[in-house]
């Protein structure tokens, strides 16, 4: 009777330091609990500008006959270097000195630039009230982010930012915040931003890009991370 008894009690007790010992994992499990990494940067989307674009308009007042476009030389989106021609003109003649004039051509003054809207095919005839094309200095390019309203108090200017292309996110180049805007953009302003779908208010942020290696454009969508 008292063997049974003491296999009882032997019994009991390994069940109560089961117990504890399980009691203990799961307080050792609740202590381990690893907290939530803080994000240190703020991200947002953007897109390409330039800095430097040029207009490109035959003033009609200061020429003494009609001047026709004889030959397009270049297509939307193409990129042009410096004195390439880019309009052949047929009658022009002027007094007026223009950096983009070469005899009867419209030619590039920029170094390295893109082509955009063109407004004349072969055979019109030059005005003033219309720009023959633009050119949009590719050395001059930064981004125009927009950053929601609730984040803007974490982004300053002269922090490091890592900029990864819509069109290749394997491309990481790198800017800093130039200019964090006073203004909130709304669905109509004039930036071409709008509010996101959920209503939320955006800031303009202008980042610098330190390293572009030919792969952004205007008008490219990008997106950023800014360090905090």
């Amino acid at each position: 009777m008292k063997k049974i008894k003491m296999v009882s009690i032997m019994a009991l007790t390994g069940l109560m330091i089961f117990a504890a010992g399980c009691s203990q994992a799961k307080t050792d499990k609740t202590v381990k609990k690893v907290s939530p990494k803080v994000k240190n940067t703020v991200d947002a989307s953007g897109t390409i500008a330039s800095s430097n674009v040029e207009n490109i308009v035959i003033d009609s007042s200061s020429m003494q006959s009609i001047t026709k476009v004889s030959k397009m030389d270049v297509k939307e989106g193409q990129i042009v270097k410096k004195n390439d021609t880019l309009v052949e003109m047929d009658g022009y003649n002027s007094n007026k000195s223009e950096d983009y004039i070469s005899g009867q051509n419209i030619i590039s003054d920029m170094d390295n630039a893109v082509v955009t809207d063109i407004g004349y095919e072969k055979g019109d005839i030059l005005s003033a009230q219309k720009s023959v094309l633009k050119l949009q200095d590719l050395n001059s390019l930064y981004v125009k982010a927009k950053v929601g309203e609730e984040f803007i108090k974490d982004v300053q200017v002269g922090k490091d930012v890592t900029i990864v292309p819509t069109s290749d996110s394997s491309v990481k180049l790198k800017g800093k915040v130039t200019r964090i805007g006073n203004e909130v953009l709304s669905s109509t302003s004039s930036t071409g931003m709008q509010t996101s779908s959920s209503g939320e208010a955006n800031i303009p942020v202008d980042i610098s890009i330190d390293n572009n290696n030919g792969k952004l454009f205007p008008n490219y969508n990008v997106d950023v991370e800014i360090q905090k």
